[in-house]
């Protein structure tokens, strides 16, 4: 698996959640419950530059690594690795929630919602904007979604706006290590870097 997550530019353990295989506890965030301190730190980010992002998940990335919370626990391998819920633990390796995600992407919370249980794929644009917010290609989330085919944006003002979203992507991985203090200290550092916490 290790092997087959470098032949593709893929997270170890997103190889492990697309495949349905368990997913040690040891790889799961550092901190279980901290959707409201990531949903901090990108709103701390959120006017940021692509540029300062990318210095804010230096940091991120600099910070010692520390031993993960208690109650972490690993995630159960799937039974049938379909779509929806390879999508859902995708979300949850990361810390992000529904609202969240649909608030990074300026999606609707319900599309957010049927992508997770497998009811609705939206349109490539939509799922371009949502793998680039969780540090995922675009053609490799459609292609899990049964549309291998599809054509990328080709947009101008799309591909930028998809530029931003991936950099917040990077962000979002970056903190998946983190503990509590540290995620509030990169929020911090947002904020001093000319983040307005919008």
């Amino acid at each position: 698996m290790l092997e087959l997550a470098v032949a593709l530019r893929l997270r170890h353990v997103d190889v492990l959640a697309i495949a349905g295989h368990e997913i040690p506890a040891a790889l799961t965030p550092a901190e279980f419950r901290a959707h409201r301190q990531v949903e901090a730190v990108l709103r701390a980010a959120w006017s940021c530059s692509n540029d300062v992002i990318a210095e804010l998940c230096e940091y991120a990335r600099s910070l010692p690594r520390q031993p993960g919370s208690d109650d972490r626990k690993s995630i159960p391998a799937l039974a049938e690795p379909t779509f929806g819920p390879v999508f859902g633990r995708l979300m949850h390796l990361r810390n992000v929630d529904r609202r969240l995600l649909a608030r990074i992407t300026g999606s609707a919370e319900t599309t957010v919602n049927m992508m997770m249980h497998g009811a609705r794929v939206p349109a490539v644009e939509r799922v371009f904007g949502i793998a680039a917010a969780l540090g995922l290609r675009g053609d490799d989330v459609d292609a899990m979604a049964g549309h291998p085919n599809s054509v990328p944006p080709v947009d101008a003002p799309l591909l930028k706006y998809l530029a931003a979203f991936q950099a917040l992507g990077e962000l979002v991985c970056a903190l998946v290590p983190l503990r509590s203090e540290q995620l509030d200290a990169v929020a911090a550092r947002a904020k001093s870097l000319g983040g307005d916490g919008r």
